[in-house]
């Protein structure tokens, strides 16, 4: 789920590169810590990002 999300901030340019490689290797609840310390999503928006993040990925995973 990291890499997901990740994938999708960087590729909205709300990410650089330098914080993707920083933050790749972080667990879910160290992520979101940091992106809330980094004023890029709060806790609570982080939540449900993530969400709707894990539902897209099932959801292509069914059709693939």
């Amino acid at each position: 789920m990291t890499g997901n999300v990740l994938g999708y901030l960087i590729n909205n340019f709300l990410i650089d590169s330098r914080q993707y490689e920083a933050w790749r290797g972080l667990e879910p609840s160290e992520l979101k810590k940091e992106l809330s310390k980094a004023g890029i999503l709060s806790e609570a928006e982080y939540d449900e990002f993530s969400q709707q993040v894990d539902g897209s990925c099932s959801v292509d995973n069914v059709q693939g």
